[in-house]
């Protein structure tokens, strides 16, 4: 009996260790400049975490009316290897300004072992799931509203994406 005890002990000590174990942070960069963030990983490692936060402020939005924004969110998730994030997810947001209606953005995968990538009208998303990513901002229309249809949702292997970091958290 005294066997099966420290087994099972033994167990949930292991499970408590791997939960809580959060992935490594890679420097974020500024807004605006820089490599381009949130970038894929070849290799990231599986682990549940989840990261809260608020801010507002302004944003240059070339041919956009306005920038000021609030946000507001809340992101848990467990993605696989592969960034599909599956019904490991679970997510509370409110934005306003010209974040306004995002709650209701399609998600397209997650990123850099960090965040969960959200597809809104005229702009991505990148929320972050681990604390200290911070929340960043994709524009992916052009000056004429159209997509820039020469890549996959989450593809930027040729660097054109440029991220604007909206938040520190």
């Amino acid at each position: 009996m005294k066997t099966i005890s420290r087994i099972a002990a033994g167990v949930l000590l292991t499970a408590a260790a791997l939960l809580s174990a959060a992935p490594a942070q890679a420097d974020t960069g500024s807004s605006g400049s820089g490599p381009a963030v949130p970038q894929p990983n070849p290799n990231p490692s599986r682990g549940a975490s989840s990261a809260t936060g608020s801010c507002s402020g302004s944003v240059d939005r070339p041919f956009r009316n306005g920038g000021y924004f609030y946000a507001r969110t809340y992101q848990w998730a467990s993605p696989d290897f592969d960034g599909n994030v599956g019904t490991w997810e679970n997510h509370d947001f409110s934005f306003m300004g010209f974040l306004d209606g995002a709650e209701k953005s399609r998600m397209l995968g997650a990123r850099d072992g960090k965040w969960i990538i959200y597809r809104a009208s005229d702009f991505d998303l990148a929320v972050p799931y681990v604390s200290g990513s911070g929340l960043y901002l994709l524009e992916n229309t052009d000056r004429w509203g159209n997509r820039d249809s020469r890549y996959s949702d989450l593809d930027d292997r040729n660097g054109n994406f440029d991220w604007k970091k909206l938040c520190d958290y």
